[in-house]
């Protein structure tokens, strides 16, 4: 968990800079808000996890583990959705999943592939 934060502020970091050196804030803005606003719920489900995990072990109270568990979910999510982001940060380029690539690169352009 704090590793995964601690690459977010990095990869937040990293980005302003990059921007900042090429004078293209515009550019980057859309994804540093997002990227922002995605460790910004991180960081305050991870204060509620920690908050609702001693709320469980310490006071035992009723629902206190469900909630816990919400923010664990909550904090895959965000980090899954940070990640996602990279496509922002790329957007002249084409990312491709596929199988048997070298099939299709190989081929030329005129030719049909099955």
């Amino acid at each position: 968990m704090i590793s995964s934060l601690l690459h977010m502020i990095a990869c937040i970091k990293g980005i302003k800079a990059v921007a900042e050196t090429k004078n293209d804030m515009n550019y980057a803005r859309k994804a540093l808000q997002l990227k922002q606003t995605l460790l910004n719920v991180s960081l305050i489900s991870t204060i509620g996890l920690v908050g609702f995990f001693l709320e469980h072990r310490l006071l035992c109270h009723r629902m206190a583990f469900s909630m816990f568990a919400l923010c664990e979910y909550v904090i895959a999510l965000a980090n899954m959705a940070f990640h996602i982001t990279v496509i922002l940060d790329f957007p002249t380029e084409h990312f491709i999943v596929a199988r048997n690539l070298d099939i299709y690169t190989q081929s030329k352009p005129s030719e049909k592939v099955n």
